[in-house]
Order: C-alpha cells, then structure tokens, then sequence
C-alpha cells in the first residue's frame, strides 16, 4: 500500500467528512475532478498545475507570470457566452478561436499547449481552463477559488465578443453586458484580471514598443507587483502612479483600462465597503469582491449545462484501488490511500479486507476498510466509506498496459501498447471490450496556427482477443488487444455476464501515471486554516 502525508490532522477528519458526506467511493466523476484540482495532475499523467508553480514566468524570473496567461485565456473562453440566448461560455471553444485578431497574444497558444494534454472524459478541456484560473490565482497569492466541475466541451468556435484596445467604452460595456456583466462588474472585473501580467511588445507593439524592434520579449506590467495577486492595480490608480499600459499609453484610443475604471467618475475604483462584493478600495474587500466575480467567470457556461457540487478536499481518499498481478502470476490488492495528517507524528493505519470467497461467513462482501490510529491519544478513525466499506469488484481486472513502440519519425508522435484484462473464470458470457478515448489535443494541430485543425476527440471500442501466450494467473482467463494512440488516452473495460454488465474503467495507458502525488498550491491554500 503507497501512503502518502499531503496534510496535517486526522482529528479533523470527522468535521471535513461533514463537509463531503454526499460523496461515496467510488465516485468516478469527483474522484477525478478532485484529483486534478488539489494534486494539480490529470489522471493522464500530465501535472499542469505544475506550470505556474510559485507564479512563474516564461519570459524571465521576473516577467508577466504565466497565471496572467491562464487567466487572461480564461476570460476570452468565457467571452462568448450571450446572457440572452444562454449559448457560449466558459466550454473550451478557445480552442478554435485562438487564431481570431481579438485572441491575439503568445500566450494564449501557450496556455493552449499546457492545457492540451490533460483532458478526459471526466474533466474536460473547459473543466481544465477553470482549473487553471484556480491554480494560476492562488500560486500567485490570491484567494482559492471554488470550483465546480461538468462543464461540456464546444466542437467549434463560439461567437465573437472579446473586448480590444482600440474599441470605445460604450461597446465595452455592451460586451460586458452580453456576457452577464453589469459596468460596475465590468470595471472591478477587469481590475481582477489585471492585478498580475502585463502587455507584451509581440503581442501589442503599438501599446509597448521596444527599441529591440518587433517580437520583443518585453512587457510592461499593469501594476509594480505583477507576480502577486494584490489590490495594487487599484491603490496605484487611484494614487496617480499607475504604470499600467492600458492606463498611460499615449495614443488615448488604446487607454482601455482608464476608460473602464474611469466610465463611472471611478466610483467603483474608490469604493470602499467590506461588506458588498463590489467595494475593491481596501486588500480585503478587493480579494473579496475578485473572488466572487472570478467564481462567476468561470462558472459563466451555456444554460444547459449543469455544473456539479462543489469539488472539496476529501481528508480521506482512495485513489487507486485494484487486483493486479505481479512477478507473471501472483494476484494481489493493491491499495493507495492519500490521509490528511500532521507532518512529523506518526499515525498508525491498518487496512482490513474480505475475501467473499473466505472462509469466514461473516466477513464474505469483499470489502475493505481502514482504521487509524493516533498513539499519543489512542483515539481511532475508522474510515468504511459512510458504513457500506470500500467494494473491490473482481470479475474484471487490467493488470497493466503493456508499452511496444514508439510511431513515426516526425511529430505527432504516436505509440503502441498492449492492453490486457483478466475475466474470473466462469463469470463472464461474452469476449471483454474495451473503449479508448483521448480527449486531448495534438499540440502540432496548435502550431503553426493561422487556423486552428483540431482533429475530434478520439472514442473508439475494441473487441479484445484471447491470448493463451501469458503467464497463467489461477483463476484468470486473459485477452489482448493492441492500442496506438497518445499517451493521454484513457481505457474503460467491459464484460458482461447472464445480462449483468462489469465495468473497469478510467484506466490510463501512461505507465505510472497517478502513482505519486503531493498537493498543488492551491491544495494546500485551499485546506482549513486549523489543518
């Protein structure tokens, strides 16, 4: 069993159980939303969150961090929604729009790549968009986010409507107004957005020059702290000493920001009320009115899409739970649990199972089910899944993906491996199948980008075969099939029985992939402040 201490207290497991007691495991949806919101990883394998880690830049240690980026993407995703009709949102459609005059910017095909390879059927692009908003704002100081998942995924581009320079303030505020936004969120949400980054010379040349000539790597900041998530967007405006681009140019056309702050008297800059979410003239009332507007970005999404509960930190959770075999032909259990406990005590933690073919008529469900334990106190936790215990279904298992090859010479690089599943002898009537899907996207599909060639998603179900040439496992007939693909697909087995249907599923062909883990920035932000 893999352990791993990503927290601090298994005292306050009991209040957070509260928190989540609507969840049981298996949950493939939240378990998966959840994995990749607080470890910052995909359970392809991919660690996005990763990027922005300590508000990074790509330019220089001291550039526009790459949250800036994310958010920024966030935003001109969100930007097609039209609060008339309910069509558009936040749903990944940036994906084809990239290329449009009013994406302009490196760093949106930037975002674009770091996004591509993270998708699944569970969490979808848009989920991962959202997810980035989250993880760039809180790596670069500022508030977590509450997120909830579901969101579904656009085929195509949406609509046109992302705010540029050039344009006056009365079509700003009617872009604003389309999207859900009245002038006075208008005027804070842009204030939120641009509290980290800048203007990049590559990307606006006309707002920055540079004495380097074009596709310069400088960038002027919107504030002086443009790595941290601040109110200081806000107090150097209203002090006089802005150097945001967007304020100061000198071509006034291109003043986009002085013409929102300022299209209300800049009563909304000055504003100062903690207890409203539109006061931003103070640290605190500024984090708390981003917070809700930020909340609502990203939640913007097309009417018929039901977002889930809110995703939260499970204090106890098992991520990966399976019969596989090792050493050719042994069965065993193998169990990986991530426990919220303090750092430097030791707790002591006992699993317990049932064999329901064991010899013991009482214990013959084939659950499991932990105890922890803490020395000191010896006050004990069982964790039993809510009282039902942690169910193992064993008619199907996939002990591993077997890797054969690499594909090509030239990118898109694909490759092969085997995929094998093992059915218990006598419970199955019919050959097992399994289904690939790669929600990802091919970053050579991205680059060279005058227009985006995204090819659809990949959903394809195999007929596996039977394949005598494997080591014999007791108890276990096997069969092969041979998948080629990218290393973000993922495999949902399935067989069925006397009209009853077993299923193994979200197994990703990436060997190793959610085998180690630690929390994200957000993570670790987003627990308890008593943890």
């Amino acid at each position: 069993m893999f352990l791993e201490k990503v927290a601090r207290l298994v005292k306050i497991l009991p209040l957070l159980v509260v928190v989540v007691k609507s969840y049981q495991w298996p949950s493939p949806q939240y378990d998966a939303l959840e994995l990749t919101l607080y470890e910052g990883q995909s359970p392809t394998g991919q660690i996005p969150a990763d990027v922005t880690e300590e508000c990074g830049s790509r330019v220089s240690q001291d550039g526009p961090p790459i949250a800036a980026e994310w958010l920024r993407l966030a935003y001109s995703d969100m930007a097609t929604h039209n609060a008339t009709d309910g069509i558009g949102g936040l749903d990944a459609s940036i994906f084809y729009e990239f290329s449009r005059p009013e994406n302009v910017g490196a760093g949106n095909l930037d975002t674009l790549i770091d996004f591509a390879n993270s998708p699944t059927t569970l969490v979808s692009r848009a989920d991962i968009i959202a997810m980035g908003v989250i993880w760039g704002v809180a790596s670069c100081g500022g508030p977590p986010l509450a997120f909830r998942g579901g969101r579904v995924d656009a085929f195509e581009a949406g609509r046109f409507g992302v705010p540029q320079p050039q344009e006056d303030l009365q079509t700003h505020i009617e872009e604003f107004k389309l999207q859900g936004f009245t002038q006075t969120e208008m005027i804070s949400l842009v204030a939120c957005g641009h509290t980290i980054g800048g203007v990049r010379n590559m990307d606006f040349p006309n707002i920055v020059p540079s004495p380097d000539g074009p596709n310069s790597t400088l960038a002027d900041g919107f504030d002086s702290t443009i790595q941290k998530y601040d109110f200081t967007i806000v107090s150097e405006y209203l002090a006089g000493t802005t150097q945001d681009p967007l304020v100061v140019v000198p071509n006034v056309t291109l003043r986009s920001d002085l013409k929102i702050f300022s299209s209300d008297g800049n009563v909304t800059m000055k504003r100062y009320r903690f207890h409203t979410y539109e006061s931003m003239n103070s640290p605190t009332s500024y984090i708390r009115t981003c917070t809700s507007l930020l909340e609502r970005l990203i939640n913007t999404v097309p009417s018929d899409v039901q977002l889930t509960e809110e995703i939260v930190f499970l204090p106890f959770k098992v991520r990966r739970a399976e019969i596989t075999v090792i050493n050719d032909n042994q069965l065993i259990l193998h169990v990986d649990v991530r426990i919220q406990w303090p750092a430097g005590i030791v707790q002591n933690i006992t699993m317990f199972w049932c064999d329901r073919r064991g010899p013991s008529a009482n214990c013959a469900d084939g659950t499991f089910w932990f105890e922890l334990g803490d020395p000191a106190s010896r006050d004990v936790v069982v964790e039993d899944n809510g009282g039902a215990g942690f169910v193992l279904q064993d008619t199907l298992i996939a002990p591993h993906v077997a890797f054969v090859a690499g594909i090509g010479a030239a990118p898109p690089f694909q490759f092969e491996w085997t995929a094998i599943a093992g059915v218990l002898d006598g419970t199955a009537d019919t050959v097992p199948q399994v289904r690939m899907t790669d929600m990802s996207v091919p970053f050579t599909s991205l680059v060279p980008a005058p227009a985006p060639a995204i090819p659809p998603p990949v959903n394809r179900t195999l007929t596996m075969t039977l394949n005598t040439s494997l080591p014999a496992v007791p108890g276990y007939t096997f069969y092969t099939t041979p998948i080629i693909g990218f290393e973000s697909i993922m495999l949902d087995f399935a067989v069925e029985n006397g009209g009853v249907h077993f299923e193994l599923n979200f197994q990703s062909v990436n060997d190793g992939a959610d085998e180690d883990f630690t929390l994200s920035t957000f993570g670790k932000k987003a627990l308890p402040h008593n943890i």
